[in-house]
């Protein structure tokens, strides 16, 4: 017997998902920042901030998806819509540019596209890639980070500047 689950109940997983890596990367890198290089401190920070806005959007696509069943698209405002299957839950900007936001729940993770960018996010794992680079990271491993510190700027700095960019105009217009 499948379980049928709600949009609601898919956000709240992928909120879930978004604290427990905070808490991670928080616990495992910022508690021991005194230690550490700033730039892993801020690349950890970086993380921290893209889990909050990921978060936020989420919260506002709740507020439509609450009690909606899979295999429905609510369309909250002009180029936004909100797709709810029955594994997982893809709140989408059609405009100016595709972009879209997804929690899987058969595989745990969150993962963030635009048109050449992605991010996916699970709790001891983040892949991201601009273009043709792709980087995996232990977000919780500090030597990780420092391995592969330029990389990760190069493509972090993109990623969190689009979804700050998408995550205000979240604000405006799935409230």
């Amino acid at each position: 017997m499948i379980e049928v689950v709600s949009g609601g109940q898919l956000v709240d997983e992928a909120l879930d998902l978004l604290r427990s890596f905070r808490s991670m990367v928080e616990s495992k890198v910022l508690s021991k920042s005194a230690t550490l290089k700033p730039q892993i401190v801020s690349i950890a920070q970086k993380l921290v901030d893209i889990s909050n806005m990921l978060s936020r959007v989420f919260e506002l696509a709740s507020k439509h998806v609450s009690e909606t069943d899979p295999g429905s698209v609510v369309v909250p405002s002009p180029w936004w819509s909100i797709s709810i299957y029955s594994d997982r839950i893809v709140i989408t900007r059609h405009k100016p540019m595709v972009t879209s936001i997804a929690y899987i729940k058969d595989e745990g993770k969150i993962v963030y596209r635009s048109k050449d960018k992605k991010l996916e996010i699970q709790t001891g794992l983040v892949k991201m890639g601009k273009r043709v680079l792709a980087i995996e990271l232990d977000p919780g491993d500090p030597e990780d980070i420092a391995r592969k510190l330029s990389e990760i700027k190069y493509v972090l700095r993109d990623i969190a500047g689009d979804l700050e960019l998408l995550s205000y105009m979240a604000e405006k217009r799935l409230m």
